[in-house]
């Protein structure tokens, strides 16, 4: 896997372990094997990721189109009246 280092993929994987997103699995082999698979929560954040997804590549579109749409700092700017 490119642009991360084994460290860091280590580190959140275990955070994913611990908040359950993921279980891990180890073999006893040599050299060691270990599985990752998702659980029934993480699998449950599929179609949310599913949506970011889908969101990003429009965003992403509209960016190369020329689409000068507001940014978060933008919005955070304007305050709102009520």
């Amino acid at each position: 896997m490119s642009g991360i280092n084994e460290r860091m993929l280590t580190r959140q994987l275990r955070d994913l372990e611990y908040h359950q997103i993921v279980s891990r699995k180890v073999y006893p082999e040599i050299p060691p094997r270990v599985e990752y698979t998702l659980t029934e929560s993480g699998e449950s954040l599929i179609p949310i990721l599913d949506i970011l997804e889908k969101w990003g590549r429009r965003h992403q579109m509209s960016r190369h189109d020329g689409n000068n749409e507001p940014t978060l700092s933008d919005t955070q700017n304007n305050s709102v009246k009520s």
